[in-house]
């Protein structure tokens, strides 16, 4: 297998330099490491110094001497990069694969990552206003994590090179990753039916219930339907995807009958409900079950252990990566499905039913 090699914090700052002079941010001289720093949030001096040798190495710029600022041998224009967009699932880092862990994977140095300025969550999944701003962008290729079927169809439809994170693209023409996780919904669907839970909330993003739930969560509702458990309203709630939203569904959920078990499709859904669950004396897994569709290092440590599908999320950044080595050569997207296995943990938080 190929070995991946993470970009260093300087190599990120080069890329994002390149990005930058290709699209004429500066003329004649290119400002010092101190301005740079300034302009560049977060970016550390050092690694800003770095990244303007490198460039220098790499024929962009030219030294002039100790004090003096670098001369710009590439302007806007003279350089072609590859333009690669991302397409964010929703705003404030809230996402399946966070869009800088997948920029440290990627080994080609004209090759430069941009998010979208709105997430798709922000303009509500709206397939219009979604394709208006990908089209502005003017991107080469892009990344969609966790798309729905209707973003990912209007991808298909226009020919533009996609890759797709995850989302509802197996029966698309489209390249795309996934993790096969039906054995582990068969697994957890036989435990909670073996446990006698007969009140089980499953909580989905809006694109693994909408139009329609996904194939592996129909085949976890077919395997609990022994206990009674049909998908609707309890079973699978519809909620409004921010932070008060998910409060309002928790409020909903435990505030008569609540549920014997909750299934969490997020590891930072599970923090945020153990901190609701604490402000009203709910007790995991005394009063609930609770199972996460996603793993953490927290969790094997937590007391009890959560119980958990575990995910290596490098393996869709190697994916991804591999994919953009491809296109950006030349060729053409290869329309190709990378599936990879998970792991069931029973931790201490599913316990038989009490209610």
């Amino acid at each position: 297998m190929q070995k991946f090699q993470l970009l260093s914090p300087s190599e990120q700052v080069a890329r994002h330099l390149k990005l930058l002079l290709s699209q004429g941010r500066w003329t004649g001289l290119m400002p010092g490491t101190g301005t740079l720093a300034k302009e560049l949030p977060g970016a550390d001096p050092k690694a800003v110094g770095t990244a303007l040798r490198q460039l220098v190495q790499e024929g962009w710029l030219e030294d002039r001497g100790v004090g003096r600022r670098r001369k710009i041998l590439k302007q806007a224009g003279a350089r072609k990069l590859f333009r690669l967009g991302y397409l964010d699932y929703a705003k404030d880092g809230d996402v399946r694969l966070e869009w800088r862990m997948i920029e440290k994977f990627l080994t080609n140095s004209e090759v430069i990552l941009e998010k979208s300025p709105k997430s798709m969550s922000e303009l509500k999944w709206d397939v219009p206003q979604i394709a208006r701003m990908v089209e502005s962008m003017n991107q080469d290729a892009w990344i969609v994590p966790a798309g729905s079927k209707e973003v990912l169809e209007w991808f298909q439809n226009t020919g533009l090179p996609v890759y797709a994170v995850f989302g509802r693209h197996s029966k698309l023409k489209i390249d795309g990753f996934s993790f096969e996780i039906s054995q582990s919904w068969k697994t957890l669907a036989d435990r909670l039916v073996e446990l006698k839970h007969k009140r089980i909330s499953v909580v989905l993003r809006k694109e693994r219930r909408t139009p329609a739930i996904g194939e592996e969560e129909k085949l976890f509702f077919e395997r609990v339907s022994s206990m009674g458990i049909r998908p609707d309203s309890f079973s699978l709630p519809d909620w409004e995807e921010t932070p008060s939203g998910f409060h309002s569904l928790l409020d909903s959920l435990f505030r008569f009958t609540p549920p014997t078990a909750l299934i969490l499709p997020e590891t930072y859904l599970v923090h945020s409900a153990f901190q609701y669950f604490s402000s009203m004396g709910i007790k995991v897994p005394k009063d609930v079950s609770l199972v996460s569709m996603e793993d953490c290092e927290e969790f094997k440590w937590s007391s009890p252990p959560i119980t958990r599908i575990s995910k290596d999320f490098n393996l869709p950044c190697q994916a991804v990566s591999k994919w953009v080595d491809v296109i950006s050569g030349g060729k053409p997207a290869p329309k190709q499905k990378t599936v990879c296995p998970v792991e069931f943990i029973e931790g201490g938080t599913l316990v038989g039913s009490r209610g």
